[in-house]
């Protein structure tokens, strides 16, 4: 093989893994807690409140809602939560200018890991199966998140950190050049 042939594929898997992987995981991370965290949850719940009783939802206010407006309702109650804490969390990423992204992976990651644990513990109830308990999956949950965003606040500074120092060890290019009388 060449060496510009070896360069090129250099460059290519570098293109790749700076840009095609950290661009496409974000949109993929949303659309898996909103499929887990906001489809699924709400509508195995539905389905076990139909088939187990009101009293199968641990949540007060999810069963009184089911109980009062039907299961309609319900499901388009919890996926607008679902739809605005997304939402928050993208506008909170987009309010960060980029600096936040592998925190904000960190949440959404762990909001589809709730999300599959709740539709499991959902479907294992409805098929009369032990399931985890609701406080325990809320508990791995919270845990969740905070690992994961601490994770990503660590990588995020680190990103941050090593584009500081690139900054001082090149110093400001742009400002050296017009200084020197290159305008």
């Amino acid at each position: 093989m060449k060496k510009n042939d070896r360069k090129g594929i250099r460059a290519f898997v570098l293109y790749c893994t700076n840009n095609i992987v950290q661009k496409s995981i974000q949109p993929f991370l949303y659309i898996l807690a909103f499929s887990t965290f906001g489809i699924g949850d709400a509508l195995t719940g539905a389905f076990l409140m139909n088939v187990k009783g009101v009293s199968a939802e641990s949540n007060a206010f999810f069963s009184q809602m089911y109980s009062t407006h039907g299961p309609g309702m319900f499901i388009v109650f919890k996926l607008w939560i679902t739809l605005v804490i997304l939402l928050l969390v993208f506008l909170s990423y987009i309010h960060s200018n980029g600096k936040d992204y592998w925190s904000t992976n960190g949440f959404v990651a762990a909001l589809a890991i709730g999300g599959i644990m709740a539709f499991q513990a959902n479907v294992q109830a409805i098929y009369g199966y032990p399931f985890m308990s609701p406080s325990t999956i809320i508990l791995l949950f919270l845990m969740l998140v905070f690992v994961f965003v601490s994770v990503g606040e660590c990588i995020d500074s680190h990103v941050a950190d090593r584009k500081m120092d690139r900054r001082a060890y090149h110093g400001n290019t742009s400002y050296e050049i017009s200084k020197s009388g290159w305008e």
